[in-house]
């Protein structure tokens, strides 16, 4: 009897251990997912982040084009424009982490610079919106490529945006190419005009000489 109880007790150990082991290991089975999930959140996360951050810039490039060419006209209207260009940026840079973080310090103090040459009529306001424009649409250009891993939602955000830039970047090259060839047509216009009056004044003195020696031969 005692050695049947013993076999009994032994078999319980023997299922109470097997039974902490299996819960052992489903405890680091879900431990192990859950980390895995979370890892998968935070990377889902970030791509979220870079992708407004992208989207932001594409939609700051567009609104520095509008800033460089209104340069030496309203400047009330250039540091409202640099304003809220600003508040965009760092609203898209909420979740950034610190690597991002950093850059937006460097975009900050460049748009820093940048009031402070508008504000003056500084000449190299013109040079620093330039040269933010073309950081912006080559962080655009990189991030374009990996637009597919971005949610429908934010990539239709994205390209909207690009769009955007694009033509905005479009339309004021035209409208240069337009300034210049009105320029050339100007001073076409000016020559043209110079020469006519050079050739009125030749016949002019053609006449005159033909006159002066008409009289000269019927006083001989």
């Amino acid at each position: 009897m005692k050695k049947h109880e013993q076999g009994i007790g032994l078999t319980a150990v023997v299922i109470i251990v097997a039974l902490v082991a299996i819960g052992g290991v489903a405890a680091v089975q879900i431990y192990s997912n859950n980390e895995a999930s979370v890892e998968v959140d935070e990377e889902a996360m970030m791509d979220e982040a870079e992708a407004e951050i992208a989207t932001a810039k594409a939609e700051a490039a567009t609104a520095l084009s509008r800033v460089r060419a209104n340069l030496g006209g309203n400047i009330d209207a250039s540091l409202s424009a640099i304003a809220d260009i600003r508040a965009d940026l760092n609203s898209a840079y909420v979740n950034a982490n610190a690597e991002l973080r950093a850059e937006l310090a460097d975009i900050n103090a460049s748009l820093d610079a940048l009031e402070s040459e508008v504000r003056s009529g500084s000449t190299a306001a013109a040079n620093t919106t330039s040269s933010l424009i073309a950081e912006f649409e080559s962080d655009v250009e990189a991030a374009a490529s990996n637009a597919g891993s971005m949610s429908a939602e934010i990539r239709a955000d994205f390209e909207a945006a690009v769009n955007e830039m694009e033509a905005e970047a479009e339309a004021i090259m035209n409208s240069a190419q337009d300034e210049m060839e009105a320029d050339v047509d100007g001073d076409a216009s000016v020559e043209a005009e110079a020469g006519a009056e050079a050739e009125s004044e030749g016949a002019l003195e053609v006449g005159t000489d033909v006159d002066a020696s008409a009289t000269s031969e019927v006083n001989l």
